[in-house]
């Protein structure tokens, strides 16, 4: 719907759309009308000099709030020229309607002057009205005054137009800050309507199976609302089953025309106990795929607050999301279908897609190697040594690192530092002696002996808070001295049980 110019005197603006309809600045709208009933605006000519940004104004929003809009008006001449607002047309769809600046303004040439439109509707139907200016000229020009009027349309038709989140990111953690409610793991799904009408929200997991070239048919009811996919073999399939039914039916109906009344009896009831027994079936079936379902969002690496919400026109929400599960380290991706239901029609009336993504960021103490084989261990001075190598992968913040040994331990072997701190991006070697008579036997003892001990990780409060310990584990060829200490008694019990 547009505005076009007439070039003939006394027709400004004529309105074009689907329906011819009378404009309130056309030729027809003077028709038997003297001179003396006419408006004054209607009396002069038509302005060229002053344009008006935008022509029409166009109103979209039907909320009976106060409004505000702003349009400039632009001398299109070369010469200074007056412009001043007189009086909005018709008045009766408007409430405290007022147009600023009032007083009269030079218009310069070629630079706007903004205007403020402020007015309440008193209601939510279609209109057109207008906005007179009377322009002026210089007097020793002895140029007549001329008329602007800038039309008022509304289109409160709206399209529907709903805008959500493309992608949510939820921050990067660790493992153990894995909570729920907790700002390291959530996120939230922003949802905004800008129509008027409300929408039942379905939201559902979109699972992908690139193995196959599905077809997707959307079903959509007030109760249900469900993504149905199946494969092309399988549909004509199913087609000819119904058919092969559909043909059973009528040869049955036909047998059934010529049995005798006992028999068909005798059958129908044969029937109805069959439908019962399919109807407990199906209730059957119904109780196994809703705990299935339920089964699924709960081992599933996401978890939404809501799967469903009914929304309000021009309502704005928010969903949170969770990252509930590590499946692994680095990063963890899904995608969930927005299905905005009409509740009129019951219809998808639109469909959005997000994509939520989230990080697990790997330990950054890392122990090398993973485990301590001194069985090919150098041995000086009658100590057997080695060495393991803690590296603290931060970037920024330093750990303190404690080694954590039982008494029994410490009779056998030792770690040496046993307590340090480790800034970031660097290594500290933690050196293992032990002694053993295995050493200075001629023939040593083959049993090698598995201690685990504890790597206790402390530090920043943002990073290491909650960080469970790191069990280590040496191998080391001491069995003498692990008799010694555990006793014959330990060994005659481990040999018992295997």
């Amino acid at each position: 719907m547009v505005y076009v110019e007439q070039p003939t005197s006394g027709v400004r603006w004529n309105w074009i759309g689907r329906e011819q309809k009378r404009s309130l600045f056309s030729e027809e709208g003077l028709t038997g009308k003297t001179e003396s009933d006419k408006e004054e605006w209607q009396c002069l000519k038509p302005t060229s000099a002053v344009r008006c940004n935008p022509t029409p104004i166009c109103l979209t929003d039907d909320s009976l709030s106060q409004q505000v809009i702003k349009f400039t008006l632009i001398n299109c001449t070369c010469d200074s020229v007056f412009v001043r607002f007189k009086y909005v047309m018709d008045k009766s769809y408007f409430r405290n309607i007022k147009v600023s600046p009032i007083l009269p303004k030079k218009l310069c040439p070629g630079l706007p002057e903004v205007f403020t439109l402020i007015f309440k509707l008193v209601n939510q139907e279609e209109f057109r009205s207008g906005i007179y200016f009377k322009i002026g000229f210089d007097v020793y020009d002895n140029v007549p005054a001329e008329s602007l009027c800038v039309p008022i349309v509304t289109e409160f038709k709206k399209q529907r137009c709903v805008i959500v989140s493309e992608s949510v990111n939820i921050p990067p953690i660790y493992p153990w800050h894995l909570k729920r409610n907790d700002q390291h793991s959530s996120d939230y799904i922003h949802i905004t309507l800008h129509d008027p009408f409300p929408y039942h929200l379905h939201i559902y997991k979109r699972v992908m199976d690139l193995s196959k070239d599905p077809i997707v048919t959307l079903h959509a009811d007030g109760i249900n609302t469900e993504l149905v996919m199946h494969d092309v073999e399988q549909q004509v399939s199913t087609e000819a089953v119904v058919n092969t039914e559909i043909v059973t039916h009528k040869t049955e109906h036909k047998l059934l025309e010529h049995k005798p009344l006992e028999t068909h009896k005798a059958e129908s009831k044969t029937k109805a106990s069959a439908m019962r027994i399919a109807e407990r079936i199906m209730v059957h079936e119904a109780m196994a795929s809703i705990v299935k379902v339920i089964i699924e969002l709960a081992l599933d690496t996401f978890m939404l607050e809501s799967t469903y919400l009914h929304l309000q026109p021009h309502e704005s929400t928010k969903i949170p999301v969770y990252l509930t599960k590590v499946e692994r380290t680095g990063y963890h991706q899904c995608y969930y279908d927005l299905l905005f239901i009409d509740t009129i029609t019951e219809e998808v009336a639109m469909k959005k897609t997000v994509k939520i993504y989230a990080e697990v960021l790997p330990h950054p103490i890392k122990v090398d190697p993973i485990i301590l084989d001194m069985s090919k261990s150098s041995v000086k001075h009658g100590y057997c040594e080695d060495v393991f190598v803690i590296t603290n992968t931060h970037k920024l913040y330093s750990a303190m690192i404690k080694i954590k040994l039982t008494t029994k331990m410490k009779k056998m072997f030792y770690v040496e530092p046993m307590e340090t701190t480790i800034p970031g991006l660097c290594s500290v070697p933690f050196f293992v002696k032990f002694c053993s008579r295995d050493f200075l036997s001629v023939k040593p003892s083959e049993d090698l002996v598995h201690f685990t001990f504890k790597i206790i990780i402390r530090g920043y409060k943002a990073v290491y808070e909650n960080v469970p310990p790191y069990f280590y584990e040496i191998i080391a060829p001491c069995a003498v001295e692990f008799k010694k200490v555990y006793d014959e008694k330990y060994f005659k019990e481990t040999d018992d049980e295997n």
